[in-house]
Parts: C-alpha cells; sequence; structure tokens
C-alpha cells in the first residue's frame, strides 16, 4: 500500500533542504556609505563558485589596473570570466532593499550623479588589452559593463572598449569594478543550482524506491 503522507513528507523535506542550501549560498552584502547613503560596492558576490569583493572605483584604467612594476593587473583573464561577473553584479548586488532602491534608481550607486541626464550607470568590469600590431602599444581596455538601469528590461551584460586615458570621473554614466578574492566566512564549496536539483531529484527518487518496497510488501 502507498503511504502518500510519507511520500509528501520526503517531497516537504526536499523543498526544505533547497531553501536551506540557497540560505546557505547567498551571502552577498552590501557596502552602502554611511555619510551619503550610496551604494559603493559589496562583499562575498559569487562568480562562477568563488566568491568576490567588489569596489566601484572612479580614475583612469591605467590608474586603476596597472601596478608599481608597470604590469596591467586585472581580476579576470576573459571576456567570459568578466560577463559571469557583470551578471553577478545584476543579479546580487543591483537589488532594492530595505535602506534604499538600488536596482530601481541607477542614481543612489557611487559613480553616478544626482543630477545625471541617463537612466542607468554602466559598472566596468575589465579583463584584458586591446593593443596594436604584433602587441606594440595598448589601443585600449577590453570590459563588460553591467547596465544598471531604472527599467528592469534594460538591464544587461554587454562588451565595452575604453581608451587607457578614459576617466570614468567625467562620467555621470560608468563607473569602475575591481575586484578580489573575497576573505570572509562565506560557505565553500557553494552547491550550484543544478546539483541542487539533482540532490532534490535523488530525494524524490529515493522516495519512490520506498514505494515499490511498500507495494512489494
Amino acid at each position: 500500500m502507498f503511504r502518500f503522507k510519507s511520500f509528501l513528507g520526503s517531497v516537504w523535506v526536499s523543498l526544505l533542504l533547497v531553501g536551506v542550501l540557497y540560505s546557505y549560498a547567498a551571502a552577498t552584502t552590501l557596502e552602502i556609505d554611511e555619510s551619503t547613503g550610496l551604494l559603493t560596492g559589496a562583499t562575498d558576490v559569487l562568480v562562477n563558485g568563488s566568491y568576490y569583493d567588489v569596489e566601484f572605483v572612479e580614475g583612469t584604467a591605467e590608474e586603476l589596473f596597472m601596478d608599481a612594476a608597470g604590469e596591467w593587473a586585472f581580476n579576470f583573464a576573459s571576456e567570459g570570466e568578466a560577463r559571469e561577473a557583470s551578471n553577478a553584479l545584476l543579479a546580487q548586488v543591483f537589488q532594492n532593499t530595505e535602506e534604499d532602491d538600488f536596482d530601481d534608481d541607477p542614481t543612489l550607486t557611487y559613480g553616478s550623479a544626482e543630477d545625471s541626464l541617463y537612466d542607468y550607470l554602466s559598472i566596468l568590469t575589465t579583463y584584458g588589452l586591446q593593443t596594436g600590431r604584433e602587441g606594440g602599444y595598448v589601443l585600449g581596455i577590453s570590459a563588460i559593463g553591467a547596465r544598471n538601469s531604472k527599467v528592469e528590461e534594460a538591464d544587461e551584460a554587454f562588451y565595452a572598449t575604453l581608451p587607457v586615458a578614459a576617466d570614468t570621473t567625467d562620467s555621470d554614466a560608468s563607473v569602475y569594478a575591481k575586484w578580489t578574492p573575497a576573505v570572509s566566512s562565506a560557505p565553500t564549496p557553494t552547491p550550484e543550482p543544478s546539483s541542487i536539483l539533482l540532490f532534490v531529484a535523488g530525494l524524490i527518487g529515493f522516495a519512490g524506491m520506498n514505494r515499490k518496497k511498500i507495494n512489494n510488501a
């Protein structure tokens, strides 16, 4: 005889565990300037299975991403990685909270002027250089921007190139993102959504096996 209550209980346990795992994974904390109320970055942003801290910074690419030895130092090494980071900003950082509506109002993020003529802010994650013939000189910086717009449907990650000397301080609509590996108490490894789904499927399958045993008894 099929024990419906037992099976339903297994499903509820599965759903509960999914909720726990998602809570376990959700560790992002917004960084808000107490004096201005502006969103200046975040800690423990999950990017492709690893946690990062991100800070929104103004200036030129040369000032921000070149080390003391004159070498370029980017936090991500490919377009794909930078796109993952930008999508993480849109999904985990630019959210409406009790403090303020950081998703609906881009001017609440550091790098966008209050009197900006634009209804969006582009946060630029750099990953490489555009060089001249045979790499002889640098033409520009390659980046993926996370466009946080007042219109949610316009939020997107997009490819961008910028001159090395382009200064975001002069722009109301763009700011650089400076990423560093997080040093925190964030739990690792974090279960990916696909792993969670497999876990749930396994529990449901286990409940099905119990059903067969009961029917065969």
